[in-house]
């Protein structure tokens, strides 16, 4: 046995692994507890290997990567899909910057993930935010709606295309197909992030994908529910884009990924393409199964609640995710459930814990879930918690003001203020809660009062803020 003390990154996941956690978090292998990547991926360390000749080449595919991404086009029903080995992110970079010419508007999703944002800071294109639905119930954000659509095209002009996400980390889907088609009537560029829908691809009774509805590009994280190795994401050309678009992505797709890409992560890519294909429908539904056996053990109990189709007021929810909502604060109710049972969660916002199911899932995992749900139950802990559903969540993101591009800005001298006397300055830094990842504030934006506002009820909730240069709670870092 090596000795791993003086490897701590080795040691802390060695660590976490040896805890025997029921895994309700992405990646979607679940670390393979039935040995089926471990049967097709064997020892990594003989599919480690470089462009030599048989290997082919993941920017200029001939061979093999050919004819497995060809494959994976079926499966996605695209135009083209290629392999993605700097995740989801490289493909989001790749497609607005392939799509869209440096001051094209383009309307955006205001809760997109940062990695949007990103694209929007390179590309130097002029962002025209809409904002989400929202439920006020779960105080959470849902998602775009058609006419939501319609009327922001009715007020700005030249427009070019809409960039939105499908689904939300909360499993909430639009109505793609309508969108699809307002976009195509007027002839907008229909960019969808697809990150947590992989499995959509494969499964009934879940949301159209952007494929199937003729959007021009989408991307699809694998790993996060599909059995793929982190990382490991799809980028699908869709069978109306042009081939100008194309031809741009692709050549994008090679600037932003490395040049030195992992045949590990494209085999793993690989086996979850084929395992999805071979068996996926019946796995989804059985893991529809479990969960619904989960969902039906805590029906009695008053104080909980699960999102579902119901709530979402013609939108569609992904079953595979499970979103509850208590009397208790989400990153409360998570660490409780990680110490004292052994249960680690997705994510928490608000009142709201999020399970991430998977295909690799086993029903020892809901079993589980269940009995640690009806024992916090009967120890009272929802009932003495009740008043706390006052502050269920944070559902309405402040609307983004640009005052000096990201890219300039960040050129900028800066200082460390409190909350109180950032308003009215220019932001100097990215402030981002993880999960789920979509900025409050970026570089060069005006800091609102509904900004700061907004920061604050994220503090007071226990959110996990991520900010780039700004250290304490309570304060931001504004342009001198």
């Amino acid at each position: 046995m090596i000795n791993t003390d003086r490897a701590p990154l080795i040691k802390g996941l060695l660590s976490y692994h040896e805890e025997g956690n029921a895994l309700f978090h992405m990646p979607g292998h679940k670390q393979d507890p039935h040995g089926i990547l471990h049967s097709l991926l064997g020892n990594v360390l003989k599919l480690d290997v470089t462009e030599i000749p048989g290997t082919d080449n993941l920017h200029y595919p001939e061979e093999i990567l050919k004819e497995s991404m060809d494959l994976l086009t079926g499966a996605m029903r695209s135009a083209e899909s290629r392999y993605l080995v700097n995740g989801s992110t490289g493909g989001i970079l790749a497609m607005v910057m392939g799509c869209f010419r440096p001051g094209d508007r383009v309307l955006v999703q205001r809760d997109c993930h940062q990695s949007v944002y990103n694209a929007i800071s390179l590309s130097g294109i002029e962002p025209v935010f809409i904002s989400p639905g929202s439920n006020e119930e779960f105080g959470i954000p849902t998602a775009i709606e058609a006419g939501t659509v319609v009327r922001a095209i009715a007020s700005n002009i030249g427009l070019k295309g809409l960039i939105l996400t499908s689904p939300s980390y909360f499993g909430v889907s639009p109505d793609l197909q309508a969108i699809s088609e307002v976009c195509s009537r007027n002839g907008l560029k229909l960019l969808v992030d697809e990150a947590h829908g992989s499995h959509f691809y494969f499964g009934d009774d879940l949301p159209m994908t952007a494929m199937d509805c003729g959007a021009a590009v989408s991307v699809l994280s694998f790993h996060k529910t599909l059995p793929a190795l982190t990382q490991g994401s799809v980028i699908n050309l869709g069978k109306d884009a042009s081939e100008e678009d194309m031809d741009r992505i692709r050549h994008y797709l090679r600037v932003f990924q490395t040049s030195s890409p992992s045949y590990v992560l494209m085999a793993s890519l690989e086996s979850a393409r084929m395992i999805m294909e071979t068996e996926g429908r019946e796995r989804l539904k059985g893991l529809k199964s479990m969960i619904e056996g989960f969902s039906e053990s805590i029906r009695d109990i008053p104080e909980l609640r699960l999102l579902s189709n119901e709530d979402l007021k013609g939108l569609q929810k992904d079953y595979t995710r499970l979103v509850l909502n208590t009397p208790l604060g989400g990153n409360f109710l998570s660490d409780l459930l990680r110490r004292d049972y052994g249960i680690q969660a997705e994510m928490a916002m608000g009142n709201n814990i999020v399970f991430l199911g998977s295909c690799f899932d086993d029903e020892g995992m809901y079993h589980r879930l269940s009995a640690a749900i009806l024992d916090l139950d009967m120890k009272g802990l929802f009932k003495e918690s009740l008043s706390g559903r006052i502050s269920t969540g944070v559902s309405k993101l402040p609307s983004p003001v640009i005052s000096i591009p990201e890219r300039e800005a960040l050129f900028e001298g800066w200082e460390e203020v409190t909350f109180e006397m950032a308003e009215g300055r220019i932001c100097a830094e990215r402030i981002t809660p993880y999960p789920p990842g979509v900025p409050v504030l970026m570089t060069g934006e005006l800091v609102s009062r509904d900004a700061v506002e907004h920061l604050m009820r994220l503090e007071e909730s226990g959110a996990n803020i991520l900010k780039s240069r700004s250290g304490g709670r309570g304060t931001i870092a504004v342009i001198i």
